[in-house]
C-alpha cells in the first residue's frame, strides 16, 4: 500500500487559493514515478522539503511561506 502526500494541487476548487500549485498532471506524474520505484510514501513536490524541514525542526512559519508560494 502507498500514500500520497501532495501539496495543493490546482483544481477547480481552489482556483482562488493563493500560489504555489501545482498541477493535476504534474501529481500524476509523480505519483506514477515513485510508485514504479516502490515508493511506500509518496511526497509531491513541495512536501518533500516540508518532511526535511519536520525533520530539523525549522520554523513552522518558514513551512508555511513555502507551501504558500511566498519567497523567503
Amino acid at each position: 500500500m502507498s500514500a500520497i502526500i501532495p501539496p495543493i494541487v490546482d483544481t477547480e476548487m481552489i482556483k482562488r487559493r493563493g500560489k504555489g500549485k501545482i498541477s493535476p498532471q504534474r501529481l500524476i506524474n509523480e505519483f506514477i514515478k515513485a510508485y514504479k520505484n516502490n515508493s511506500y510514501e509518496i511526497n509531491i513536490h513541495k512536501v518533500k522539503l516540508l518532511i526535511i524541514i519536520n525533520r530539523i525542526r525549522i520554523s513552522p512559519k518558514i513551512a508555511d511561506k513555502i507551501m504558500k508560494g511566498i519567497t523567503i
